[in-house]
């Protein structure tokens, strides 16, 4: 019986290390945490495939999940800038023109954040509807 207990111990050391790896959070994640500022205690879960400058993800605080696009643009020499969620482009009348405007008079284009807010982990069709309502053809 002595012998026996030696094989469970390294069993479930074995299983905690791998738990313990299981936990390392995603660089593009931990990023998006960062820059768009989310509590400590929130999760952030990437949802399909990254691309370097955008990206669709989950984030989890107080059991509030919100389904969001995100997306940095180069600011220096190609160094991609901060996350950011993205935002509706809003149509603008004489768009062809606003340029001659002084920047002050300028329309703002940007409109409501590319995000939805749930009470549950989005499902796979959830997700699917929402790349379709945002058109964000890039993920589907």
């Amino acid at each position: 019986m002595r012998y026996g207990w030696l094989p469970l111990f390294g069993f479930f050391t074995a299983c905690a290390v791998l738990f313990a790896l299981s936990l390392r959070s995603d660089p593009t994640a931990a990023e998006l945490k960062r820059d768009l500022e989310l509590p400590a205690m929130s999760q952030v879960w990437l949802v399909g495939d990254a691309k370097p400058d955008r990206v669709i993800a989950v984030s989890e605080t107080n059991d509030t999940y919100k389904l969001f696009s995100a997306a940095r643009v180069p600011v220096d020499s190609g160094v991609l800038g901060r996350w950011f969620i993205s935002f509706t482009v809003l149509d603008a009348l004489d768009a062809e023109n606003q340029f001659k405007l002084p920047f002050q008079r300028r329309q703002n284009h940007k409109g409501p954040g590319v995000s939805q807010l749930y009470d549950h982990f989005p499902t796979d069709d959830e997700i699917h509807a929402f790349l379709i309502a945002y058109k964000i053809d890039w993920a589907l």
